[in-house]
């Protein structure tokens, strides 16, 4: 957290502590506060001035003139612009505002720790950003493997070897150190459809038991810092934690004990050659602020046959929908920009028949009501969330089109 909390530093002292002549009723001397609390499950480190503040409004104009923000946005908007990048309230570089690090690498940093990033402002009282850290957060070897677009990590203590072995059509076994160890498909393990030839062998160590698990391509070993999953994600998707590559790529990590069960449960997969596309798969968007939820929720989907695009909040949904033409749209509520309910409004106003299902940790009376009077098809809890009935969800929207 080092290098972040320098840069929050520098960003409260340039734009934040004024001139001792600007400080008008306030002491001459400015005041810069560092501080370390636990909350609950998060150790919540705080950084706050009691300079100029950020004045919203003025973000506001600078962020519409420039086009990112639509011309109805308000003031509760203008915050998140701060981390985009590019944006920035001062005209001229200097010696410490001028060093080419924007808030948006910062939020980058933050959110690859598994770290959420906050900002709350008085315009003449000064700012605060909060890191909130889980305390749970631990680093972890992880061998980074792919399939598809999406990355798995398979904890480095089960994984005794990566072979150069290719594998073979109908191969069901593989010798190693003497032993005749069964062959597993990653993809099939997963229950994925096993669209690419995987030619790469793993051996894995699991519960006393060995496999040669087959896979598409092998990234190597990164030592990452893994934040755990929810329960219900874990229990539905047998994701247990997730992580982020330097390159800021997601890592989805196994968990050991459900996939031992679908590496024991599996037949061999003898299939290396990828698989058949259909013509054409009926579309889904998927919107989400979080890039674990986006990754699962598209994971499950592919996997069902669906053609998946997703989009981090509303206004980059909407921008997708004439040219994606998705047959359905998964939304969550609570996403920075443009929410789940706004976008559900605006996607009525325009597209009075397009299914949307909202998935949303939110499960009170109050939001289920609201979301079906805007017209909301489907209200899931994340809190419920299991794969196969979000699936059946989807699936009867399309055979009632």
């Amino acid at each position: 957290m080092g290098e972040t909390l320098l840069h929050l530093v520098s960003n409260a002292v340039d734009h934040g502590i004024e001139a001792p002549e600007n400080r008008h009723s306030k002491p001459v001397q400015g005041t810069l506060e560092l501080t370390a609390e636990s909350r609950g499950a998060l150790v919540v480190l705080g950084i706050r001035d009691d300079g100029r503040g950020i004045d919203r409004t003025s973000v506001l104009e600078k962020a519409i003139g420039e086009g990112r923000l639509p011309h109805d946005a308000n003031s509760s908007e203008a915050l998140e612009v701060l981390f985009q990048s590019g944006f920035s309230t001062r005209e001229t570089a200097d010696e410490v505002s001028g060093r080419g690090v924007g808030l948006d690498v910062v939020k980058r940093q933050t959110e690859s720790m598994g770290v959420r990033l906050t900002v709350e402002s008085d315009v003449g009282k000064g700012t605060t950003f909060a890191l909130l850290v889980p305390a749970v957060l631990t680093q972890e070897n992880l061998l980074v493997v792919r399939v598809e677009d999406t990355l798995y990590g398979v904890p480095g203590r089960a994984v005794l070897s990566v072979l150069q072995d290719e594998a073979q059509d109908g191969q069901s076994t593989l010798r190693f150190q003497g032993e005749t160890l069964p062959v597993r498909s990653l993809a099939t393990t997963l229950g994925l459809a096993l669209e690419q030839a995987e030619k790469r062998f793993i051996v894995i160590e699991l519960g006393g038991k060995r496999f040669a698990v087959r896979c598409e391509q092998v990234i190597g070993h990164f030592d990452l810092i893994r934040r755990p999953a929810g329960p219900h994600l874990r229990h539905a998707s047998g994701v247990c934690a997730s992580a982020q590559t330097d390159l800021g790529e997601l890592v989805l990590v196994l968990d050991e004990g459900q996939f031992l069960t679908s590496l024991l449960r599996g037949s061999p997969s003898t299939q290396t050659t990828p698989a058949a596309k259909p013509a054409q798969r009926q579309r889904i968007l998927v919107v989400d602020d979080s890039v674990v939820v986006r990754k699962l929720l598209e994971g499950v989907l592919l996997a069902s046959g669906f053609e998946v695009r997703t989009a981090e909040q509303g206004q980059i949904a909407l921008s997708y929908i004439d040219s994606f033409n998705p047959g359905l749209v998964l939304s969550d509520i609570e996403m920075p920009v443009m929410g789940g309910f706004e976008l559900l409004r605006r996607i009525r106003e325009r597209f009075p028949h397009l299914p949307v299902v909202l998935v949303t940790a939110r499960s009170s009376d109050a939001d289920q009501k609201k979301a079906l009077d805007l017209g909301a098809n489907a209200y899931v809890t994340k809190g419920e969330f299991a794969s196969d009935s979000l699936v059946a969800i989807v699936e009867r929207f399309y055979r009632e089109k």
